[in-house]
């Protein structure tokens, strides 16, 4: 699944730069540690960024806060505006809240609670939603998996009372969704944002495994990372000490009820940074298996023009200067009942680069117009640090590192293809040179091609692999010949290594026999 998510990237990378016979395709690099202390250009952009949080001048009382954090490295946390005078008061992250959701759903499909392929139906049979206004041939439930990634068709908003808070049990909202709602569009194909559909996610999928969204948040996604200045449930002293939250009589909590899972969460700066922490890499700190990972990240739809994907609950962008995909979410809420202070939140990673950052703002934006421009203002400071980063990353490139595992020296030899004659052999040699994984002809042994997990093993048999970097010399002939999406599987029968395979037809439908232990 990862592979296809780098192959959208990879096609990305190269209409966006365009194609030609002489110049390589982007390649893909390890971003390299900073130095101790901090290079003078990173410090400078940094500083730049202070000082324009520092001089923003809204016209209306505001507070800031930002978190910035390279290859999960503090570099930089601070507080601005009359609203948000300390980093340790709690901030409402609206729909930032739905990236908890997606982590819930795939934790509990990793521990094959749920299938992400079936119907919350399948698990609830109540949970339907009326097919009746698409076309006929397209009459089916949305998935999980498609719920998740904003694909289901489902409407923006729940079937709530009006005025109520949407103060539903599951069971009356189920009700409301069978009778009073319809899918707006055929599932899986376009996006379409609901917050319906976490609503669905959070309550359905926490009553499947008995617990409350509340519940489970807390104890298998915030407890565990320690997270603990975060939650979904607001006591009197988590209200008195919200970002924009005033003492004046006419301030009640805005309450999101049943779609709380779809925006209602509160955290602080530390916090936030933690998540981003946990996110980083293969996401063991929040998943067992780094397949589930790749899954969370995947995108699953792309624009026409191949500059804005929608992946998960996230909203991804291409940076082409870069070469990297920004995997955000943009969350926005009001503080009370009023909806005149409201709070908007903003969550990044830049998986490339390996460069994290979160932006709250609170203040009167009346309107998501006014909520938009202002993180618009907060965020542009990223640009340069951006820019440098990359340049340090691509000047000082390093190879990602291997995981520990026993099964790793078990690769190493030399590979046939059984098909071969005496006069015409035809092997492969897998080497670890400096702790790096390398594969390829004999004949070219002393310049083999470095290659990186993508999955580990797999049903107790199947380790594959992927170049760590395109060989061909042409970013045409990478797209041609999609050198660069080459998966190798590793065939593990009782625990040795018996051969490798390249999916595919003909010459990569090649199934290479172990022949010797022997490093070429």
């Amino acid at each position: 699944l990862f592979e296809s998510m780098f192959l959208t990237f990879f096609f990305l990378c190269c209409a966006l730069h365009g194609l030609s016979h002489g110049a390589a395709c982007p390649k893909k690099f390890q971003p390299p540690d900073l130095p101790t202390p901090l290079p003078t250009s990173v410090t400078d952009d940094l500083s730049t960024w202070d000082k324009g949080l520092a001089g923003l001048n809204f016209t209306f009382p505001y507070g800031i806060g930002i978190t910035v954090a390279y290859k999960g490295k503090t570099l930089l946390t601070k507080s601005y505006g009359s609203l948000y005078t300390d980093t340790s008061k709690f901030f409402r992250i609206g729909s930032v809240t739905k990236v908890f959701t997606a982590v819930q759903t795939f934790q509990m499909a990793e521990m094959g609670i749920i299938d992400l392929d079936k119907p919350i139906s399948h698990y609830i049979k109540d949970v339907v939603f009326s097919t009746e206004a698409l076309p006929n041939d397209r009459h089916r439930q949305p998935t999980i998996r498609e719920i998740v990634s904003q694909m289901s068709g489902l409407p923006r908003e729940a079937p709530c009372p009006q005025g109520s808070g949407c103060n539903l049990t599951n069971a009356e909202m189920a009700k409301r969704l069978r009778d009073d709602l319809w899918l707006i569009l055929p599932p899986g194909e376009q996006p379409s944002y609901s917050n319906l559909g976490f609503g669905v996610l959070g309550n359905y999928l926490s009553q499947i495994g008995q617990t409350t969204f509340a519940d489970y948040l807390q104890e298998k996604i915030l407890n565990p990372l320690g997270m603990t200045n975060s939650g979904i449930v607001y006591t009197p002293e988590i209200i008195q000490n919200l970002a924009g939250w005033s003492n004046s009589a006419n301030y009640t909590l805005w309450n999101s009820g049943w779609v709380a899972p779809a925006g209602d969460m509160y955290t602080t700066l530390d916090d936030i940074a933690k998540f981003h922490h946990a996110l980083r890499g293969n996401c063991s700190k929040v998943f067992k298996y780094v397949e589930t990972c790749n899954d969370f990240l995947q995108t699953s739809w792309a624009a026409k023009d191949l500059t804005y994907f929608q992946g998960l609950p996230f909203e991804d962008t291409m940076l082409p200067s870069i070469h990297s995909l920004l995997v955000s979410k943009g969350g926005s809420i009001p503080i009370d009942e009023t909806n005149i202070i409201r709070s908007v939140t903003s969550f990044n990673m830049f998986k490339g680069l390996d460069l994290t950052w979160s932006s709250f703002l609170v203040g009167n934006l009346k309107d998501l117009e006014s909520a938009r421009f202002g993180t618009s203002n907060v965020n542009s400071g990223v640009n340069p640090l951006l820019s440098t980063l990359y340049k340090f990353a691509t000047t000082n490139p390093q190879l990602p590192p291997l995981p520990p595992s026993p099964i790793l020296k078990k690769l190493i030899g030399q590979y046939v293809d059984p098909s071969s004659t005496p006069t015409n052999t035809v092997t492969r040699c897998v080497s670890l040179d400096g702790g790096q994984l390398k594969l390829g002809p004999k004949q070219f042994k002393d310049n083999l091609v470095p290659f990186e997990f993508r999955r580990a093993l797999k049903n107790g048999n199947i380790l594959t692999v992927v170049p760590y970097y395109s060989p061909s010399a042409s970013c045409r002939d990478d797209v041609l010949y999609a050198v660069d999406n080459v998966v190798v599987e590793f065939i593990v029968e009782s625990g040795n290594v018996t051969g490798y395979r390249q999916p595919g037809e003909g010459f990569y439908g090649t199934t290479f026999a172990k022949l010797s232990e022997e490093q070429c």
